[in-house]
């Protein structure tokens, strides 16, 4: 599996192309984990209805046809980790405040 810091590039890129000012939608401040920094659901904020993780992931997987983990939305099962989930949460996040610097 690559590393998260390509796998997030990569879902930043995804979302660019399918939900435009992604990036403005996600709350830095939200904790991460459970709803915190779901940076796919926030991303399909506009959307009714409000979905846990688990159901966003398939949504994205089955609906979009997206892959959550290649593009950097989740975890293979042997990288989970309380470890592993605060580096994609640090790279989205740096990834976001990075763009907003540069907006």
């Amino acid at each position: 599996m690559a590393p998260i810091a390509e796998r997030v590039a990569r879902g930043a890129d995804w979302l660019d192309g399918n939900s435009p000012g992604w990036q403005e939608r996600i709350d830095l401040d939200a904790r991460p984990g459970n709803g915190g920094l779901c940076v796919l659901g926030r991303s399909f904020a506009e959307q009714p209805r409000r979905m846990n993780t688990r159901r966003q992931l398939l949504l994205a997987q089955d609906e979009l046809g997206v892959d959550p983990l290649f593009l950097g939305f989740d975890l293979t099962t042997s990288e989970v980790s309380v470890e592993a989930w605060q580096a994609i949460d640090a790279e989205w996040r740096a990834l976001i405040a990075d763009r907003r610097v540069a907006a």
